[in-house]
């Protein structure tokens, strides 16, 4: 009897356990693109109003000086922004191709969700406006420590 009772349970709990997994993949898949545009628009922020503090310093050595220190700052933070999206990635590549398996195995093919989704969603688009962007910044940020750099080189000496 007891040999019936646990291959009759089995399945519901395969099943308990593949809904749950589903579940927290989904969720942590979610989760991920919250967080890289969160810490996007932090630092994309603060270069912003980094900058608009720098156009406010005057060109004399002495002053220009932290502004190459801002400069080099502002560059760290905006390569930041692609390298933790980039790792924070995998974790979601990987979240997402569990729900398809999932989907795949366990539900009826009118109820997947995540496999015509993947099949017909654009590839790195955020990726490649995320680049730009950060490129943008790179630039900018590149320019401003070039002409500190020059103003306090050049009038220093």
């Amino acid at each position: 009897m007891e040999p019936e009772n646990q291959s009759a349970e089995q399945p519901k709990e395969c099943d308990e356990w593949a809904r749950c997994i589903y579940e927290r993949a989904e969720e942590t898949a979610y989760h991920t693109d919250f967080v890289i545009y969160e810490v996007a628009a932090i630092v994309w922020s603060a270069n912003t109003l980094l900058l608009g503090f720098i156009l406010e310093v005057p060109l004399v050595p002495a002053k220009q000086a932290p502004v190459v220190a801002a400069a080099i700052i502002g560059l760290f933070l905006t390569i930041y922004v692609p390298f933790a999206s980039w790792f924070m990635k995998i974790g979601q590549k990987h979240a997402y191709s569990l729900c398809r398996e999932i989907e795949k195995r366990r539900v009826p093919p009118w109820l997947h969700l995540h496999n015509p989704i993947h099949a017909i969603y654009p590839k790195a688009v955020g990726r490649i406006s995320m680049a730009v962007i950060s490129l943008l910044f790179v630039g900018v940020w590149m320019y401003v420590l070039q002409r500190a750099w020059i103003c306090v080189r050049c009038i220093g000496q």
